[in-house]
């Protein structure tokens, strides 16, 4: 055999599995671009604008699938540019689903959140202002507890005074 009847016969199975092959790409089938994919969309971002340090905090969304195939869709939450958690939804086609990550700080700070593009921020208070300013702190009941006492006390004197000095005189 000579090499022209070699280089012949490679060229025509080239030819042969490029034709075969070539129908199966531009369809997708092998490129995998023919497989319905669903579409997305995260909305509805919602947190808290301040917590306690040590509380827990909710933070959540809602991710809709805005095309008419099945579909799963990983839900990253950010906690100062680093990915905190993440949760895997399926989403059933033209519906939504709400998500909610849980979590807690303890360190007094204000927090940039990140779900998946929807951006936001809540503020951790310490203990003491997170209970907020108008508590009653427990010295100032023991006062007006002790306020109540002696003004009942009182009353309780003059009354019986009063009797006493009516039995004296009647």
């Amino acid at each position: 055999m000579s090499n022209k009847f070699l280089h012949g016969k490679w060229l025509i199975i080239l030819i042969a599995l490029a034709l075969l092959i070539f129908p199966l790409l531009s369809y997708g089938v092998l490129a995998g671009t023919n497989v319905p994919v669903a579409e997305f969309k995260v909305s509805n971002l919602v947190l808290p604008s301040e917590v306690g340090s040590g509380e827990n905090i909710t933070i959540g969304a809602t991710v809709s699938n805005v095309s008419a195939y099945d579909g799963s869709y990983e839900s990253v939450l950010t906690i100062n540019g680093v990915k905190e958690t993440s949760k895997v939804v399926s989403v059933q086609p033209n519906s939504s689903i709400d998500i909610q990550f849980t979590l807690s700080r303890s360190q007094a700070g204000i927090y940039d959140v990140d779900v998946d593009g929807l951006t936001g921020a809540f503020t951790v208070l310490e203990k003491s202002s997170a209970s907020g300013g108008s508590g009653l702190s427990t010295g100032l009941i023991i006062a007006i507890i002790a306020g109540a006492l002696v003004v009942i006390f009182a009353l309780w004197i003059f009354v019986n005074r009063r009797v006493n000095l009516k039995n004296k005189t009647g």
